[in-house]
């Protein structure tokens, strides 16, 4: 029993380096693991909106109305310009008034919960084609497409449903 004893603190002693080299590397693998799993959770986290995305609005050409709303992620056209720690999100809702919409403008940033900015008026400033333009009291435009129900901004579209908030978010926070 003494000399097993004896030849396995030989060995630890002649081998005392590569036994912690072999330690160290297990425990950098299991920290490296540990980074790719929260890495991994907080793009998960970062690409879900603050905000239910919708788009139920419906254009109704024979009275000139419309019913419904819009809930949608601000992509703007050229990515370079998104901001990072920022989430800008648009609501549109029908109003009393038929040819009258509320556009609210919602911001989110970072880990803050989203703020409305304020609501403005929408209104139809002019139809051409299947595009009809809408304009808020600021004079920002929105082009509504009565085919594709979606609204754009002259630099930007609403990103309308969950999946194409999510793959737009996981493809820009990997950039």
């Amino acid at each position: 029993m003494e000399k097993k004893k004896e030849r396995v603190i030989q060995f630890l002693r002649k081998h005392w380096k590569i036994i912690l080299v072999v330690i160290l590397i297990i425990t950098a693998s299991n920290l490296w693991e540990e980074k790719r799993n929260m890495q991994f959770s907080l793009i998960n986290y970062k690409s879900i909106p603050h905000i239910n995305l919708t788009n139920t609005l419906a254009y109704y050409p024979h009275d000139n109305s419309f019913a419904g709303e819009i809930r949608g992620f601000v992509k703007l056209k050229n990515e370079n310009d998104q901001p990072k720690n920022m989430r800008q999100y648009f609501t549109i809702e029908t109003t009393n008034n038929k040819d009258v919409l509320v556009l609210d403008e919602i911001v989110a940033l970072n880990a803050l919960p989203p703020q409305s900015i304020g609501k403005t008026k929408l209104v139809k400033k002019s139809e051409s084609g299947e595009t009809m333009v809408l304009e808020d009291e600021n004079g920002l435009q929105f082009f509504y497409n009565k085919n594709s129900k979606e609204i754009s901004l002259e630099d930007a579209k609403l990103i309308t449903s969950d999946s194409n908030y999510r793959d737009f978010m996981l493809q820009f926070i990997n950039k």
